[in-house]
């Protein structure tokens, strides 16, 4: 049996200065040998890998952030394809994911803060005529984003305990 050539193991030492370089080794690595597009996408789209690179830096974030991972401990990381779909695994040690982080979220509700805050009508329908007011970034909340955006980054979330680990996938399909 071949290889697989989009496979990447990594152990990363849990350490939020290490997340960029663990996130460039995967977006590298399935862009050379998954011939997977990274860079632009064309006017009004964003490349795959790059949404992807989004999602695995959110979520090594909130693995280091709040799953209180063992600071001793290397979180594992690896990647493959199936077809045209790519998914990256994160193998961790911390707490087990509340239920409701994995719940499948709509944009709009997600960013409905954001997007309120944007060119509505008096009816309540957006206006492609209307000029949008901008929300203040200063008032907007610093955290609680991580969840939403790699829900709206990615195809597929599976998430399951794997004895003492957390094991999180993240797929996204390739056109």
């Amino acid at each position: 049996m071949q290889d697989d050539p989009c496979s990447i193991d990594l152990t990363v030492e849990p350490r939020f200065e290490r997340i960029g370089d663990a996130v460039e080794t995967i977006i590298a690595g399935l862009a050379t040998a998954c011939s997977a597009p990274s860079g632009n996408a064309g006017a009004g789209s964003v490349p795959p890998l790059e949404e992807l690179r989004l999602a695995i830096a959110e979520a090594i974030n909130n693995v280091l952030e709040h799953a209180g991972h063992p600071a001793d401990q290397p979180l594992r990381l690896r990647t493959g394809r199936q077809g045209r779909t790519v998914w990256v695994e994160i193998r961790d040690l911390g707490l087990p994911l509340p239920d409701t982080v994995l719940c499948p979220r709509d944009p709009g509700e997600v960013f409905g803060a954001v997007i309120d805050q944007m060119a509505a009508s008096s009816d309540g329908t957006c206006s492609t005529d209307a000029t949008p007011e901008i929300p203040n970034v200063e008032t907007l909340p610093e955290g609680g984003w991580g969840w939403a955006l790699i829900h709206v980054s990615v195809d597929r979330i599976d998430y399951r305990r794997d004895g003492a680990e957390n094991l999180l996938r993240l797929e996204k399909d390739l056109p």
